[in-house]
């Protein structure tokens, strides 16, 4: 287990020192005055990107961070590009984010949105909630502000209309209005439009092969503690993995679901002599079982190369299991008191689990992960004997390899 926490260590110190020179990343400035200078830009996911600018000629070159009034714009090559705007409601100017560019178009300050509509002034999209009452009982009810105010802006483009009035106020029904806006008055700029989806997915098949730790509660066997060793265990089994990913919000962080089959047995052959006395134990479990994860996971991209680690509860759901003990003391009389089965494996368990990993793109939509994923079993997988609180122990090092596909 030392290893395991070894290579976690080397793993992040490693990323965490190569990702330092990739937050630095091609893009542009723009000063009050108009001229652009292209260079490398900071990037940043919190909420620093709305008040801080710092840029360099190059990777080598000093940083200079600018404020919002020092600089008229700033952007990546890939997006997403920002813009220095004084909100109504804001003493001194600040980087809004451009979503969508044209005739119409649409900035976000945090979590707020901001409309410039054919050159009119910036108007905040908002919702705010009235109390109505119907048959004289008071109810809650949201209204729609901003669909007013686009549904007026916008009335040039009737195709919009029903878009505006269905739509909630969230970042991607407001791109769906002013796009479609755009598009339908002949006047969209997708240069600054942000190209980033609010959504990914990534679909991942591969092979997996478990080490495993079985081990029984010492105490029932006179102290003595028993550690099940694994056999005729499948050494390779297939495993399905789905990556979801919020490009907008962070590009470091997903959500990565997993599921996967076993199939093992163990055994154990435990014997204490103590002069007459000769005790003898044997004890064998067979399971077969459906493993699922759903981790939170943070990479740290350094160019092509993806290393990873993630955190979160996973389930072992029994599919099917057979067990059985033997005893034999005092004077080698056979004790046989506890019938078939003798653990009673558990339909459901739960637990935490802990992984390293590393991914890179191959061609195209295709790539490959590997990956080394620690299991620790919240009560073990099956509870043994007669008596409730005389529990097993289970943990698991999983060794994964695979392809995704995006």
């Amino acid at each position: 287990m030392n290893y395991l926490y070894l290579a976690l260590l080397l793993l992040l110190t490693g990323a965490q020192i190569t990702y330092a020179q990739q937050k630095y990343r091609s893009g542009y400035t723009v000063n009050l005055a108009g001229d652009t200078l292209h260079g490398v830009i900071r990037y940043w996911e919190t909420s620093q990107r709305y008040t801080t600018c710092c840029y360099k000629l190059d990777q080598k070159s000093a940083i200079t961070c600018s404020a919002p009034t020092e600089l008229a714009a700033y952007g990546f090559a890939d997006g997403p590009h920002y813009r220095t705007i004084k909100l109504p409601s804001a003493v001194n100017p600040v980087f809004v984010q451009v979503l969508v560019a044209g005739r119409a178009t649409l900035y976000q300050h945090k979590s707020r949105y901001y409309a410039q509509i054919n050159s009119d002034e910036f108007s905040e999209l908002v919702t705010y909630d009235s109390t109505i009452y119907r048959q004289n009982n008071p109810y809650v009810a949201q209204v729609k502000r901003f669909a007013m105010l686009l549904s007026v802006r916008m009335s040039d483009c009737p195709d919009v209309q029903s878009i505006i009035q269905r739509a909630k106020l969230t970042g991607q029904n407001l791109e769906e209005i002013f796009t479609k806006y755009n598009e339908c008055v002949g006047q969209a700029n997708p240069s600054i439009t942000t190209k980033k989806p609010w959504t990914s997915f990534e679909w991942g098949l591969g092979i997996n092969h478990q080490i495993s730790f079985f081990r029984l509660n010492s105490a029932y066997f006179n102290r003595i503690e028993s550690s099940l060793r694994p056999f005729k265990s499948t050494p390779i089994t297939p495993a399905l993995t789905l990556l979801i990913k919020a490009p907008r919000i962070s590009e470091k962080l997903a959500v990565q679901a997993g599921i996967g089959f076993f199939s093992e047995a163990y055994s154990s052959h435990v014997e204490e002599i103590d002069n007459i006395q000769i005790t003898t134990y044997n004890a064998w479990l067979w399971i077969r079982a459906i493993r699922a994860t759903l981790l939170g996971r943070y990479t740290f991209p350094v160019k092509n190369w993806k290393p990873y680690i993630a955190i979160g509860p996973g389930a072992i759901i029994k599919w099917q299991s057979n067990s059985r003990f033997t005893g034999e003391v005092e004077y080698d009389k056979v004790i046989n008191s506890y019938r078939e089965p003798f653990f009673a494996a558990k339909p459901v368990t739960f637990g935490l689990n802990g992984a390293i990993g590393l991914a890179a793109p191959l061609k195209k939509r295709w790539g490959w992960y590997g990956e080394i994923r620690y299991e620790y079993l919240i009560g073990g997988i099956a509870q043994q004997g007669v008596n409730p609180r005389e529990r097993t122990y289970y943990q698991s090092i999983n060794l994964s390899a695979g392809l995704l596909f995006h």
